[in-house]
């Protein structure tokens, strides 16, 4: 009882920031401002938030939505008003049976790539977006295994994937994994 009156009491919450980044930040010439979103939901958290776009009016950035009453990660974008940093539209664009956050993602011309962290499902899976219905869909295995957070890259003109592989006694691993891509297909 006490347990649980403590996990409601002292619930996680995440909120998302916005800033304009550059050098002056990180030589500390310019102090980092933030501003935050000033309407987050009560029920859930947000992290993980990756940029999608930003028009003259709107930032939208894809995030791990997180729910207290069901606690299972989930994809969801946001719209949020540049001027009152209040969110004006929220859908979940990708959910599963298991655990999903990390939604890092890239663009191939005109088509857009999710390729989110789902250790739990012990596979890395290529979500390609689907604008008419606002969904990404399965469009193919990328590895085998329970990779966390992954990054893709090209150097030299081959492709790799960064990435820690979770591990039953400890969540997240702790050692970076490096391995080298022929070509990150993106045809089903």
């Amino acid at each position: 009882m006490l347990s649980a009156f403590k996990t409601k009491l002292f619930r996680k919450r995440n909120i998302v920031g916005f800033t304009l980044f550059d050098e002056l930040i990180i030589t500390g010439v310019r102090k980092l401002k933030v501003r935050y979103i000033k309407n987050p939901p009560r029920d859930r958290w947000y992290a993980d938030p990756f940029l999608l776009d930003v028009t003259e009016d709107k930032f939208i950035v894809l995030v791990e939505e997180f729910r207290y009453d069901n606690p299972v990660g989930r994809i969801a974008r946001l719209e949020v008003d540049r001027r009152t940093m209040r969110i004006t539209d929220q859908k979940i664009v990708l959910e599963l049976d298991t655990h999903l956050s990390f939604p890092i993602f890239f663009r191939e011309g005109k088509d857009i790539f999710l390729y989110p962290e789902n250790s739990a499902s012990g596979s890395l899976n290529l979500y390609k977006w689907i604008p008419e219905q606002e969904i990404f869909v399965l469009q193919k295995r990328l590895v085998d295994a329970p990779l966390t957070d992954a990054v893709l890259f090209s150097y030299n003109g081959h492709s790799f994937l960064l990435s820690t592989e979770a591990t039953e006694d400890a969540g997240s691993g702790n050692t970076m994994n490096i391995a080298a891509l022929v070509k990150v297909d993106t045809e089903g």
